[in-house]
């Protein structure tokens, strides 16, 4: 076996790591956009300001960080499986192509959608989401044909026993496909002056994870982790499509 058994304590310390770059990378972010409000207060108060700007991003970003590492520690901890957190991890690490396409394209539109808007350009925002949806698409759908042809050995490279989670694997993967479509909806709400909301949604989001996680884990082990994910991810996703196009006209997909 290739994967170790994942632990609570290394769970939780790659976690506080991760809270720890966010943070860092938050405060970051408003030097280098907000320089003339945060550099013209006075000394003493430059701390509380920077935190009263950057809270609602910081726990934002720590929520959604969250999000893979509770599923690991309620399997370790409910389902009572030397090899489920292995299982979990394989799977997440199989599928890990699609949620680093979902941050690079995010990274990469969010800039466009964020000037486009300041231009009160909204037909301009839904051009740039549509560009974003048809280059998704066309990268998804052949990995997703690689997966379901490939799927089965690539998860026999994490060790013997692997490669039986091939079906959750291609439940898994078209989840999270599906979730990227959707997922950059919390960061336009936030470029549109919504971070409040999205802060609010992301924690239903965990809370939500959590509660299916107690609830589908000690039955379903692994099948239950998966499952709670990817119902938390959709539900939340769908509900902040939703509000940008009802509220905003904006039409992430």
């Amino acid at each position: 076996m290739l994967i170790p058994d994942i632990t609570v304590k290394y769970a939780v310390i790659a976690f506080g790591l991760s809270c720890l770059l966010c943070f860092i990378s938050s405060i970051a972010v408003l030097i280098l956009t907000h320089p003339g409000r945060i550099f013209t207060i006075k000394p003493q108060y430059k701390a509380v300001h920077w935190l009263s700007l950057a809270y609602p991003y910081f726990i934002n970003a720590t929520v959604l960080l969250a999000l893979p590492y509770i599923p690991l520690i309620f399997l370790k901890t409910l389902h009572y499986s030397e090899s489920s957190t292995g299982f979990f991890a394989a799977v997440l690490r199989t599928a890990a192509f699609v949620l680093i396409l979902s941050r690079l394209s995010d990274r990469y539109y969010l800039p466009e959608v964020s000037s486009t808007y300041h231009r009160r350009d909204w037909e301009g925002v839904n051009r740039i989401l549509l560009n974003r949806f048809r280059m998704l698409a066309g990268l998804c759908t052949p990995y997703l044909i690689i997966m379901f042809a490939f799927g089965k050995y690539l998860l026999g490279l994490f060790g013997e026993g692997f490669e039986n989670q091939y079906f959750i694997l291609i439940v898994f993967t078209i989840g999270i496909i599906l979730g990227i479509f959707g997922g950059i909806s919390n960061n336009i709400m936030q470029v549109l002056g919504n971070k409040n909301l999205a802060l609010s949604l992301s924690i239903f989001m965990l809370v939500l994870l959590i509660a299916l996680g107690l609830v589908l884990i000690p039955p379903f082990g692994v099948e239950g982790a998966i499952i709670a994910l990817i119902i938390s991810i959709l539900f939340v996703n769908i509900i902040e499509v939703v509000y940008l196009w009802r509220v905003h006209g904006v039409k992430v997909i």
